[in-house]
């Protein structure tokens, strides 16, 4: 288990993501509250999407690929059900927006993310309520930054390619960019498919090195959308 300081950071972390941060943006930069909301929206709605396509691309391709090209398959997938109903919304209702609005939609999408994984993570749990568990990663939690704070530290690294991506394939639709919202499809499929990867491989992902390098490459990834933005969103106000 986390030790006591490391699980009271994640919960100050994770209720600044999910509430402080939203309320800021509201506040202090004047986002659009309704924005936010519909980022949350457009999120939820690509989960029943993922599924069936999933379960197409298994049935077509599955055994014809090798793990790695799967897994790829897999993370391109997620992107595009993702950032589409994205790029539609935005499009769609935000022909004109600010980079307040631009953010809060990545925000209200990263923010209905954690309020999920809480759930299912809340639901799963009860029917092994009162089972004691063996304590398997003592030793990696107290050793390792990653370990201890693993949930604060993905769900940071995870911010930055909601926002950055969402934000990258509006610029794409609205100054006709395509490179753009292809580096957005690209880095976003990228951490998904090196996710789906690791899950396929049965990776550890309590091991030190392989937390380390996996919410490196989704930090590189959210960073890389974010700094391509800021480059980008000179027009805008």
């Amino acid at each position: 288990m986390p030790s006591r300081t490391g699980s009271s950071a994640t919960v100050v972390g994770t209720i600044l993501l999910v509430f402080f941060l939203p309320l800021m943006l509201v506040a202090c930069f004047h986002a659009n509250p309704g924005v936010m909301l519909a980022g949350a929206v457009t999120w939820a709605l690509a989960l029943p999407v993922k599924g069936p396509a999933y379960r197409l691309a298994a049935r077509l391709l599955r055994k014809r690929l090798r793990t790695a090209e799967w897994a790829a398959v897999c993370g391109v997938l997620s992107a595009v059900s993702e950032l589409a109903l994205s790029g539609a919304y935005l499009i769609w209702f935000l022909p004109s927006s600010s980079v307040p609005n631009l953010i809060g939609f990545g925000v209200g999408a990263s923010s209905a993310e954690i309020l999920f994984l809480l759930t299912t993570s809340v639901v799963r749990r009860i029917p092994h309520r009162g089972r004691s568990h063996p304590d398997t990663r003592a030793a990696e939690v107290h050793r390792s930054f990653c370990i201890r704070y693993q949930f604060l530290v993905e769900r940071f690294a995870t911010l930055l390619l909601h926002v950055g991506s969402r934000c990258l394939v509006y610029m794409s639709l609205s100054q006709h960019e395509p490179w753009a919202g292809l580096w957005a499809m690209v880095s976003f499929s990228v951490v998904d498919g090196v996710a789906a990867y690791g899950k396929l491989c049965r990776w550890n992902w309590f091991d030190p090195h392989i937390c380390r390098t996996f919410y490196g490459i989704v930090l590189a990834a959210g960073a890389s959308d974010l700094a391509l933005f800021a480059v980008m969103a000179g027009p805008l106000r």
